[in-house]
């Protein structure tokens, strides 16, 4: 399985509308509702929500999840009926996403918005927005225009938005595209239908999507009966869909043969699968051919069958994410392999859907590797990525502490790596160990340095290693412990690292806890400074020596 980071990733496929969508904005009303919730603690809010399925007199309403908050029983007005609020039930809620579903009874047939789940929209690209304002009791319709875009989300400039917009619809050709979230000073804030799309296929709203159209004569016999029809664990199932065409069901036989579920592992047909998936617009796809490719890339395979080989061998994956976390070091074998590796990888992201793309493209971006480097886009994705994956929630935290493509906030880079550290995300630890060490954005404690220190020096991390090899020499925390100062430093000097390096050069230099030995000092301070450690540059400045 071509998944080489924490995360629970839902899918993007279109959602076909199961009535012909009315184009005049009049008609779009009878899709749009009003909820009012009230939280734990008495608190009330209101919000705006979109109907996309009808059975019966049975309704399905998406919203953003911070509307409804934890009311289990929210009230929903419609657009078109005011003043008769109905109480709603909260099916599923995602926080990741910001995304809920509301089930409520309405006794006239409401009006069903239809989803464009593979919508690009341009710069500049002019929006309806529907809403319903916290205050003065009028529902808000009117034009926006598309300002721009941050990572996936969608910039909305002017437009009927204001607070209680949110989970609000932005339509453009009849379509919805997108949902509001968020106000960001006079902006709007949209998330895409993608991620819309994807989720409610998660809960079980979708159709497959080689599912035509239905004509007028087909909506009025047509049951939702076959919305996920598909069972996706069956192979039989899947097989026959993929060979339809259909894109979810082509990554899925991809991921059967890749891991031996339901079927003989076979990674030619996985790769064949992969390809088709992703060349059909299937996001998930995407970011499985941008790893294929990477790993081609890199020099650890030779064709894309070999590739998922190496990505579906447990013992390997670890070596393959070192290499990618360290993108700055990568050494490329394959120029081809690592452009296509960077089509697919924004492919992915640019969907806003799946984390792993985002978090990937982000490192190779900041690190310029098959694209013009650049921390602050690097940072961007990583930023996007961080809401959903922890490692990369962990890289921000790093990024705000040393200052690459954002500017230096030691508070929030302990906020965020003390969060990654309580998902036990290894990378956090060191730093996170260091900035309690010296007090940075947290209340000095050499206690809590330790303990994050160790936890690294357990999974094998060299930072951590050099950073406590010093606790040790300096007796921060506790008594001097020049054996065990020697010991850490060198494990870490040896795996690279530049703090064991200068820790190891002092040792030799002074020869405290070893012989004095200046050649070995040097070539460790050296090596320390060549590696842009200051301490380490300035220790040899100071002796008119050069690295």
């Amino acid at each position: 399985m071509l998944r080489y980071f924490v995360l629970a990733m839902t899918v993007i496929v279109g959602l076909i509308p199961w009535q012909a969508f009315a184009q005049d904005e009049a008609s779009l009303r009878g899709g749009v509702v009003k909820i009012m919730s009230t939280n734990r603690d008495g608190m009330h809010s209101t919000g705006t929500g979109f109907v996309v399925k009808a059975e019966g007199s049975s309704v399905y309403i998406v919203t953003a999840a911070h509307v409804v908050a934890n009311d289990p029983n929210p009230r929903v007005e419609f657009f078109t009926r005011r003043n008769t609020p109905v109480t709603a039930e909260m099916l599923k809620k995602d926080l990741r996403y910001d995304l809920a579903l509301l089930k409520a009874e309405s006794p006239q047939p409401p009006m069903v918005l239809g989803l464009e789940a593979s919508a690009m929209p341009k710069v500049g690209d002019e929006v309806t927005t529907i809403g319903s304002p916290r205050t003065g009791g009028a529902w808000l319709l009117g034009h926006a225009d598309l300002a721009g875009r941050d990572g996936a989300d969608l910039i909305l400039s002017g437009g009927a938005i204001d607070e209680g917009s949110s989970g609000g619809p932005v339509i453009k050709d009849g379509k919805v595209i997108g949902v509001v979230h968020g106000l960001k000073g006079k902006f709007a804030i949209a998330m895409p239908v993608s991620v819309v799309a994807g989720t409610l296929e998660g809960w079980g709203v979708a159709m497959a999507a080689d599912t035509p159209k239905p004509t007028s004569e087909d909506t009025k016999s047509t049951t939702n009966a076959q919305i996920g029809s598909i069972d996706y664990s069956n192979f039989a199932q899947v097989k026959k869909a993929a060979e339809r065409s259909d894109p979810r069901a082509m990554f899925q036989l991809g991921e059967m043969y890749s891991d031996g579920k339901a079927v003989q592992e076979n990674f030619a047909e996985a790769a064949k699968w992969y390809r088709r998936g992703a060349d059909a617009g299937y996001p998930e796809a995407h970011t499985s051919m941008g790893m294929i490719s990477l790993i081609k890339a890199i020099g650890l395979a030779d064709s894309d069958e070999s590739a998922v080989r190496f990505g579906s061998d447990e013992s390997k994956k670890s070596e393959f994410i070192s290499m990618v976390i360290h993108s700055e070091r990568l050494q490329i074998r394959n120029q081809m392999a690592l452009k296509e590796s960077v089509k697919w990888l924004r492919m992915g992201a640019e969907q806003g859907h799946d984390a792993n793309a985002q978090f990937v493209l982000g490192l190779l971006t900041g690190a310029g590797v098959g694209v013009e480097k650049d921390p602050v886009q690097g940072a961007k994705w990583i930023r996007l990525a961080a809401t959903k994956e922890p490692a990369a929630q962990a890289f921000m935290g790093i990024y705000y502490l040393t200052g690459r493509g954002v500017e230096k906030d030691f508070v929030e880079a302990a906020r965020r790596l003390r969060e990654a550290a309580g998902k036990e995300v290894p990378i956090a630890y060191a730093p996170l160990g260091m900035m309690y060490a010296e007090g940075l954005g947290v209340v000095k404690d050499y206690a809590e340095a330790s303990k994050w220190l160790r936890k690294g020096v357990q999974h094998g991390d060299p930072e951590a290693k050099g950073y406590l090899g010093m606790l040790y020499l300096l007796g921060w925390g506790g008594p001097q412990d020049l054996p065990q100062a020697y010991s850490l430093a060198r494990e870490a000097a040896e795996q690279g690292d530049q703090t064991g390096q200068f820790v190891l050069g002092v040792m030799f230099f002074s020869g405290n806890g070893v012989p004095q030995n200046p050649e070995e000092s040097l070539k460790w301070m050296q090596a320390s400074a060549r590696q842009g450690y200051s301490p380490a540059q300035e220790f040899l400045r100071e002796r008119g020596q050069n690295w």
